[in-house]
């Protein structure tokens, strides 16, 4: 199962080096940095899954405290397409 999430990349130039700081939209707390977008996006993908592996372990945890003796589990796949294009420069005037 492929999963995609919005990625947005800001360039720091103000500093000595350059960094490009990175965040995915849906994720509250996915976020990276790198010298080269690249970077960022490698750390991004990372953090992406951290955050997720985290949160259905905590969630698995906070169900499975509470399921009946005779609840049934089973993993369910869902994939969703949705077709969009990137706007370059997008928000700036």
């Amino acid at each position: 199962m492929r999963n995609e999430f919005t990625a947005i990349f800001e360039l720091d130039d103000s500093g000595e080096e350059a960094r490009y700081f990175a965040y995915c939209t849906e994720i509250t707390g996915a976020r990276s940095e790198g010298r080269t977008i690249e970077e960022a996006r490698g750390k991004l993908a990372e953090a992406i899954k951290a955050a997720l592996k985290e949160r259905r372990e905590k969630t698995l945890r906070d169900i499975l405290f509470d399921l009946p003796p005779d609840a049934t589990r089973e993993v369910i796949a869902v994939q969703e397409t949705i077709a969009m294009q990137w706007v370059s420069g997008f928000g700036t005037q």
